[in-house]
């Protein structure tokens, strides 16, 4: 049947790669989202995301032609209605990635369409999420044969101090977590097939709520990450770090805001 799937998650948390193995099934397909950012090396318009001008995006939001729409980092995305009716026309689900207000707003949009709706959270242990963040700089290394540490740093701000709290934006339909794990992907994908074919949800728990951490500005960032990254810590080693400074801001002592890495 068709139904409107809406997958959300932190960065790192594997929604992404969740995504793509959804690529390939018949009856889901994820909506090609439009965003004002600059097409990436190896990206296709039309394919990756439909990229357009500041300019064209406020048009399309002032003539309603997005379904929702929102800030991220430093460029705008948005799902559009077309590309959605695109989808649903064709008898299959759509399977787009979204932040929380994005959800909020599909779950209004499948309530007016009389669509089934299920709203999923893909989370992970916020050690995996850090050894998956630092795989990004790996990735950055091999690449580039260096690293700039300022923008990963800006990134991991926004995840600190705003996806932290995504858990408790919404009440969410469904929860997957550790997808790393084995056989935890096959087994997610064959719950969002049972849930296809029979419109039943099975019961959730909600995932986690942690606290936002917020006393880090994004060049200290910065110096943390190379430090960590040079000396080969790992991202376990690094979230212990930043959760242990989160306890030190809630119960500062004398000299307490030092921390030795």
């Amino acid at each position: 049947m068709s139904m409107i799937v809406t997958l959300s998650g932190m960065s790192t948390s594997g929604k992404t790669t969740f995504a793509k193995a959804m690529g390939d099934h018949p009856q889901f397909r994820k909506p090609v989202s439009v965003t004002t950012r600059a097409m990436r090396e190896g990206e296709v318009d039309g394919v990756d995301y439909h990229f357009v001008t500041p300019e064209t995006f406020n048009a399309m939001i002032a003539n309603d032609e997005l379904l929702e729409y929102e800030a991220s980092h430093t460029a705008m995305y948005g799902t559009s209605a077309a590309e959605v009716e695109r989808i649903l026309s064709q008898g299959m689900s759509v399977l787009p990635i979204l932040e929380p207000e994005g959800v909020i707003s599909m779950q209004a949009i499948a309530a007016k369409r009389n669509l089934p709706f299920v709203s999923v959270y893909i989370d992970a242990d916020m050690p995996v999420i850090m050894s998956r963040f630092f795989g990004r700089l790996d990735e950055e290394k091999a690449k580039k044969g260096e690293v700039n540490y300022l923008p990963h740093a800006n990134r991991l701000k926004v995840m600190l101090e705003q996806e932290m709290l995504w858990p408790e934006r919404t009440t969410w339909g469904l929860v997957l977590s550790n997808l790393q794990a084995p056989g935890r992907l096959e087994q997610a994908i064959r719950t969002l097939e049972s849930i296809s074919a029979t419109g039943v949800i099975p019961p959730t728990e909600q995932p986690v709520k942690r606290t936002a951490i917020t006393q880090w500005s994004a060049q200290d960032l910065a110096s943390l990450l190379e430090q960590h990254y040079v000396n080969a810590s790992s991202g376990a080693k690094f979230w212990a770090l930043l959760s242990a400074s989160t306890q030190l801001a809630k119960d500062p002592e004398p000299d307490s805001h030092v921390i030795h890495i």
